[in-house]
């Protein structure tokens, strides 16, 4: 299942930085909602489904390149 492609994309993103956060804290001293507000911003701004969808397309090129360099084609 790709989580790319469903709506909720975005929010279980942010859960998991928020739960990096609250490790984080713990381990760093720094304070959990610091932490969360960098990291939810990180999060919008980098787009994550956005970046794994540019990803899998770039690997998905290079494999056709490889594929059509060993055919000779």
């Amino acid at each position: 299942m790709a989580l790319d492609n469903e709506p909720l994309t975005i929010g279980v993103y942010i859960g998991v930085a928020i739960w990096i956060a609250f490790l984080a804290s713990a381990k760093t001293g720094i304070p959990a909602h610091i932490l969360m507000a960098a990291e939810f911003l990180l999060v919008i701004f980098v787009d994550p489904p956005e970046r794994l969808a540019k990803l899998r397309e770039l690997r998905r090129g290079s494999a056709l390149r490889q594929r059509q360099r060993r055919s000779g084609a």
